[in-house]
């Protein structure tokens, strides 16, 4: 039964990206804003159901049973913004997107600095203790965060044109998820909060698209540069196609 419970937990979050996507590729209205915000307030209701319950416990022993004793490793550091690695590489090979480069280096700037500041400000509220006892920074998930906001970005700019690419994001973030409770660093409820706000985040990024305007690279070609930030602080990728 719990190993079924877990499973589901990890659908969830990708059943949730093909909810999201029937959603955004109706018109912009009051009512589809409505359900756009459905599925991340899920995330983050469900998430604050499950803190601190018994079922909560169950379901992460369930998921260190899936590893052995001890398990450790770095992969959720190097997933968390894959999404944007994604979006990188898409660039650089040329496949059509909703924006200009530069425009998707600036959502996917705006949406992770938006994110990471509300999630450590909830952190710095909640003062959750981690399932190995380390720390108070438990909820939310910073990791699962970062990367469901990326992934969102990386889903509303190719969802017209490449399926493949845009869902990719979200597999990669799924796998966070996993491997931050398989490193025992995180409850299921501080994941699906952190989810619901990455989210969330980048959805409004795209309703009210701040900055719209400003993109100095608009006439240039084959250049692409891609900002970021990260728990470990900001960081640009240059890239120059030939």
């Amino acid at each position: 039964m719990l190993k079924k419970i877990t499973l589901s937990c990890c659908c969830f979050l990708l059943i949730s990206s093909h909810v999201i996507a029937q959603q955004t590729a109706k018109p912009a209205s009051k009512k589809s804003t409505f359900k756009k915000a459905i599925i991340p307030a899920s995330l983050i209701t469900l998430g604050f159901i499950l803190n601190k319950s018994a079922l909560e416990k169950d379901i992460n022993k369930s998921i260190l049973k899936t590893v052995k004793s001890g398990f450790h490793t770095n992969a959720d550091d190097y997933l968390v913004l894959s999404p944007a690695a994604i979006a990188l590489a898409a660039n650089f090979a040329g496949i059509e997107a909703k924006n200009h480069w530069f425009d998707q280096g600036k959502n996917v700037f705006i949406a992770t600095t938006g994110t990471y500041l509300i999630t450590n400000g909830l952190k710095n509220l909640l003062h959750k203790t981690r399932p190995d006892g380390s720390n108070a920074d438990s909820m939310p998930s910073g990791h699962s965060s970062m990367s469901f906001a990326a992934a969102t970005v990386l889903y509303e700019e190719y969802k017209n044109t490449n399926k493949t690419i845009a869902y990719s994001g979200f597999a990669t973030s799924s796998a966070v998820v996993y491997f931050r409770m398989a490193n025992n660093k995180h409850w299921v409820s501080d994941t699906l909060v952190g989810a619901g706000i990455g989210i969330a985040v980048a959805k409004l990024v795209y309703l009210i698209e701040p900055l719209k305007n400003f993109n100095p690279f608009k006439n240039t070609h084959g250049i692409t540069v891609f900002p970021a930030i990260s728990d470990d602080g900001f960081s640009l990728a240059f890239t120059k196609r030939f």
